[in-house]
């Protein structure tokens, strides 16, 4: 999993947050869309476990030597404390598994990112099996 990259200059764009609350902890989990090249910044990530359901990111731990590249169908928990920068090499779908007691922050550091509410994602994933189950006919 580890891969020689380049320092990424979209580190100096400006930071907007993207704090995961309270109620997003106890959900346990957040799913984000993250388009091409947008880049973010997880603070006090221990015992988080991310999952790439498609694309590819990349991501490196605060004084830790390694970079690491995940595609899709990849996860890996974080067990650091220190900072957590990801970038999305394209455009990826990420789910985050945020333990009860974590006090995750999240910081977009540029490009694009939304929040998937999971009532959406069961909808879509409900009308694909509808119309999936309507052409078999």
């Amino acid at each position: 999993m580890n891969a020689q990259t380049s320092t990424i200059a979209a580190a100096q764009a400006p930071a907007r947050s993207v704090r995961a609350s309270r109620q997003a902890a106890r959900s346990d989990r957040l799913s984000l869309l993250a388009g091409r090249h947008a880049l973010l910044v997880l603070n006090r990530a221990r015992d988080v476990v991310l999952t790439v359901r498609w694309g590819r990111i990349w991501f490196t731990i605060e004084r830790d030597p390694g970079d690491y590249v995940l595609s899709a169908g990849d996860r890996m928990r974080i067990a650091s404390d220190r900072a957590v920068v990801l970038e999305a090499w394209q455009q990826s779908r990420i789910e985050v598994e945020i333990p009860a007691d974590s006090d995750l922050h999240i910081e977009r550091a540029g490009g694009s990112l939304c929040l998937l509410d999971p009532a959406q994602l069961a909808a879509k994933r409900f009308a694909r099996a509808s119309a999936a189950e309507l052409s078999v006919g």
